[in-house]
């Protein structure tokens, strides 16, 4: 038989359709049916020209695949796809297989591994990054390109963070800090001009005329000072700024962490990134009064898990991405959930001894001890008619006015406590951080399975937003929230 008369006779695919999973592999073995052909030509000696010249072996194909022009990935796709469609077609099933990995990327994993490691020991110890080490991704963008470029889905996840989520988070940071340092300056000026000018008030009655006085004009102005902190802190909302703008960062960096969790960034990242920015910009426009609302809701059980991933996912990736959400989400959180344990442990003295039982024991003691002298004190020892008028009505109102300034003065160290719930803080924050170490565990389980990592940080993410609505509510409690 003549070769002129051959005709191709492939074998009919036209009824075979590809799955969204095979779908996403398709590019891959486009980009890997690209990479043999350059391989081969190079090693038949041939190199990059802007024309193809076959006397010179010079063809401008012979770059990275993103930077073919359209037509030619569109000749790669069409190979792959069609050699997807025989296997099918032949009875054959294309199934991905989790924690295949080359030594290669091993060695890649374990070097990003360490890299996060590093940088969260010395941000967990008061290092330049202590505050922003969760958020800013910009140094890790720098370190991928420099030593790990083929985790590009790494890459464009923390580039859309970087260039999104932080500069967000970074503005409503800011405002909850220093509005909160405000609101605890007005609680301090509040409570204690306003303790003072009470003592000073009952001290009025242990002095001299022309010591009352003196006495009279510090008790005005501690309490316009208390007065005026307290219509300010009401004036301008420093405690409700200040709980809606934390609210505001802290479900920014919640939404930065759940949207690992989308199946989109696999199968479809523009849609991914869209749909990241109209949340951001929801959050953007959260007020006080939602704030409320939000930190008021009911608490859910479960949380909404993402749909299965049903296209090809780079292991590589997947598993650079569960190490960065232990050790950049997760670990980080914790030594945060300590910190501020310690943070209010510290501010809980009062609690802790028992200041208040103290001051208001010892006010019982003055007044018993009154009690008996007045009871056996000899007739007209005490009293305007005293043999020292002035030093025995003196010594007498004094004690009396001392057993009421304790209480006073207890008070104002019970208010200060009630303004931040420094000691129900520390004890939330405390069970927290345990909390967290069987979602570490958990997620060192599942880190090689595509579905069970998007679930575990699912269900890791649904924890930190209970958590602080639990928080919220907490502060709202407080008795200085008005």
């Amino acid at each position: 038989m003549s070769d002129s008369t051959y005709t191709p006779a492939p074998i009919d695919t036209a009824n075979v359709v590809l799955t969204d999973q095979l779908t996403g592999l398709n590019e891959q073995l486009a980009e890997n049916i690209h990479e043999l052909w350059a391989k081969e030509r190079i090693a038949q000696g041939w190199r990059f020209g802007p024309q193809r010249d076959d006397t010179k072996k010079e063809h401008p194909c012979l770059v990275p695949y993103h930077r073919l022009p359209e037509l030619e990935k569109e000749f790669d796709r069409q190979t792959a796809v069609g050699t997807l469609k025989i296997i099918l077609k032949l009875g054959h099933r294309i199934e991905p297989l989790d924690g295949i990995f080359t030594i290669e990327d091993t060695q890649a994993l374990a070097a990003w591994d360490k890299h996060l490691t590093e940088c969260s020991t010395d941000a967990c110890s008061n290092g330049p990054r202590s505050w922003t080490f969760d958020m800013d991704d910009q140094p890790e963008i720098d370190w991928l390109d420099k030593n790990l470029p083929q985790l590009e889905r790494v890459r464009a996840a923390l580039q859309a963070f970087q260039t999104t989520v932080y500069p967000a988070w970074q503005k409503e940071d800011a405002l909850a800090l220093s509005k909160q340092k405000w609101h605890h300056r007005t609680a301090a000026i509040a409570i204690w001009p306003g303790i003072a000018g009470i003592v000073f008030a009952i001290g009025q009655l242990t002095v001299r005329s022309d010591e009352m006085r003196l006495l009279g004009v510090l008790e005005t102005l501690s309490v316009m000072v208390a007065a005026l902190a307290v219509i300010g802190g009401i004036f301008f909302h420093l405690h409700h700024g200040w709980l809606a703008h934390r609210q505001c960062a802290e479900r920014l960096r919640i939404l930065k962490f759940t949207a690992l969790s989308w199946p989109e960034l696999w199968s479809d990242f523009p849609a991914w990134k869209t749909k990241l920015e109209e949340e951001i910009k929801a959050l953007g426009t959260l007020s006080t009064k939602s704030a409320h609302h939000w930190a008021q809701e009911k608490e859910t059980l479960h949380p909404v898990l993402p749909d299965a991933v049903t296209c090809a996912v780079s292991l590589p990736d997947l598993q650079a991405i569960s190490i960065f959400y232990r050790i950049k989400r997760l670990g980080f959180q914790r030594h945060y959930f300590v910190h501020q344990s310690n943070k209010a442990h510290s501010r809980s003295w009062i609690v802790d001894i028992k200041l208040g039982l103290w001051i208001f024991g010892l006010s019982v003691i003055i007044v018993l001890f009154h009690g008996l002298h007045s009871m056996f004190a000899p007739h007209g020892a005490h009293g305007a008619h005293a043999t020292h008028p002035d030093n025995e009505f003196n010594a007498e109102i004094l004690a009396i006015a001392l057993a009421a300034v304790l209480p006073v003065i207890g008070f104002g160290f019970r208010a200060w406590l009630a303004a931040f719930e420094a000691p129900r803080s520390r004890n939330l924050f405390r069970a927290k951080a345990l909390a967290i170490d069987d979602y570490i565990a958990r997620g060192n389980a599942g880190a090689s399975s595509v579905n069970q990592t998007l679930n575990h940080i699912a269900y890791s993410e649904h924890f930190f937003n209970n958590e602080h609505r639990e928080w919220c509510r907490l502060q709202m409690e407080a008795e200085w929230f008005v």
